[in-house]
Order: C-alpha cells, then structure tokens, then sequence
C-alpha cells in the first residue's frame, strides 16, 4: 500500500483495529520497571535548589510581570526533559500552571527526550535541563553512578513517582487474529518464533503480501521503554517475575535466543511516544507489533 493509503486507514480504521496485550505473568517486574519518576537533578550546578532565597521560591500579585507593590520579578525558567509517554499529561499539567500567580515567577520549559537519551544529556552539562523526568527508575542507579564519577557527590536534589504503568504488546487486530491462530499467545518466546520465519506472513497465515513479521520497541540505549523490554525478555525466557540475576542474563542459552530474536527488532525509534505515533501514522507496512506503555497506547486507540 502507498502511503496515502496508510493514512485513510489510519483515520478510518486504524485505531479500532489495535489490540493491546499485556504481558501476563510478569505485571510485578513490570511494575517494578516501569514507576514514572521525576528526578531533580543537579542543584548546584544548574543554580537552583537549596541555594535559592526563600523570597523567591513563590509569586503573587498581578499577572504582568510585577508583583503587588509595584516591583518587577525576575522570571525562573526551569526545564524538564521528559520521555514522551508523558507528553500530553504533560502539557496540560504546564497549561494549569500557567494559571497561576506562580506561573509569574517561573517558566517551565518542556524538553522531549527518550530517557536515557535525557540522562546523557544531563551529564553533558545541558543547561536547558533542570528536571529529568524519565520513564522509570529502571536507569537510575547508572547515572548516579556516572554523575559521582564525573562530579562527585548526590545529583538528586528531590525525587517522586508520577505514574505507573504497565508494559503492552500493541498489535493490530487482523494480524493479531493470524497471529494467535498459529502460535496460541503472544510472548517474546512466540514473537522471536515469528521473526525467525524464513517466509514470514506467509509461513504464518499463508498471507505472502504482509511481507516478514515486523516488531518494534524503541531503542535501548536511548530509552527506558526499550532496556524495559530488555529486562522484560529476560524474565520471560528464564519464567521469573521478580530476582533476575547476572547469571541469568549471561547464560548462554539466553544470549543465543535474545540475539535470534532481536536481530530482527527495529529499535530505531528513540522515544515510546514516537514510536506509538509512527505506528499509528504507517500501519502495517512499518509495525504488525510493538511493546510500550500501557497509557500511550489507550491515548492513540480510541474507545
């Protein structure tokens, strides 16, 4: 199909035609991946935090840039880079800040980027960045240890869970129905069996146009939603949902059936949001499958 086809697919059918799967079996490692967490990093360097006067930590007064006395206030631009699984809570949550006296005083800025992506460059010294919102916590412990090693000291000045929620497969329906009708579920296990099918589509449901079976997560150097589906295959193959250990992801059976089934992944999409969007936007021709958030895919699935 062209894409102008993909596109009258996706405003006339595409959405109700994705099936979301969860991952049965592992919600308690999931849930341990995946707690959306807003991380304040680096007070010092970045000159806020502890240092700030108090007379500066709030606003009031009129909305022109001056407070009630007469008397102009310096605006704070905080920026938050964020993986776009939160984009449109996001959004909202800076459009209700605005509204308020506090919204004098400071400005935030909204920086999207996948996760890790994120991390780097707060250890870049980006100066755009103030908050680092990631995913999940799943990286956390790596870049506090690559802040000290490079700066010393705690980078966090304050941390928060926002959100959790678990990781899906998203498929769409038609392939799904082909799909669960050859393998009887869908799993890592079955999902690196249909990447590993010399014929693809056709070896699977005797439908040669669908081309090879096409999965994606986003990339994991780059995003928490793709080193999730990283942990998550792990679990999966030993049959654990909690206690991973080293051993585990090192054993030679494992390292064989993960390189089988992640040569045939694309993980070129950076951030979940994204890659939920392209998938939406090329149907089929780029995605029969994908694994992120459970919340990005009920936010481009209509009821």
């Amino acid at each position: 199909r062209t894409m102008k086809d993909y596109k009258a697919h996706q405003e006339q059918h595409a959405r109700k035609n994705i099936i979301l799967i969860s991952v049965v079996g592992l919600f308690c490692a999931i849930v341990a991946g995946i707690g959306v967490t807003a991380l304040f990093v680096g007070a010092d360097m970045f000159g806020i935090g502890g240092e700030q006067p108090a007379e500066n930590s709030s606003a009031s007064g009129s909305t022109d840039g001056s407070n009630d006395v007469g008397e102009s206030i310096e605006q704070i631009e905080i920026g938050i880079a964020y993986g776009t699984e939160k984009k449109r809570w996001l959004k909202e949550a800076v459009e209700e800040w605005k509204k308020t006296p506090g919204a004098q005083q400071v400005k935030i800025n909204l920086i999207p980027m996948g996760s890790i992506e994120g991390a780097h460059a707060v250890l870049a010294e980006d100066k755009r960045i103030h908050v680092w919102s990631p995913a999940s916590s799943v990286y956390k412990d790596s870049f506090a240890v690559d802040w000290r090693l490079k700066y010393s000291g705690d980078p966090f000045y304050d941390e928060d869970i926002l959100a959790i929620s678990p990781m899906v497969f998203v498929m769409w329906e038609e392939r799904y129905q082909s799909f669960i009708a050859k393998y009887g579920e869908v799993s890592f296990d079955t999902v690196a069996q249909a990447l590993n099918e010399p014929g693809g589509w056709d070896a699977i449901d005797e439908k040669p146009d669908w081309g090879l079976f096409k999965f994606g997560h986003t990339h994991p150097n780059k995003s928490n939603s793709g080193l999730v589906s990283l942990i998550l295959m792990a679990y999966d193959y030993h049959n654990k949902n909690k206690d991973l250990e080293l051993k585990d992801i090192l054993d030679p059976g494992f390292q064989s059936w993960f390189e089988g089934l992640e040569k045939g992944v694309d993980f070129s999409v950076a951030s979940t949001g994204t890659l939920m969007e392209r998938m939406i936007q090329m149907g089929p021709s780029k995605f029969d499958a994908v694994m992120v958030y459970e919340n990005v895919a009920m936010e481009n699935v209509a009821t």
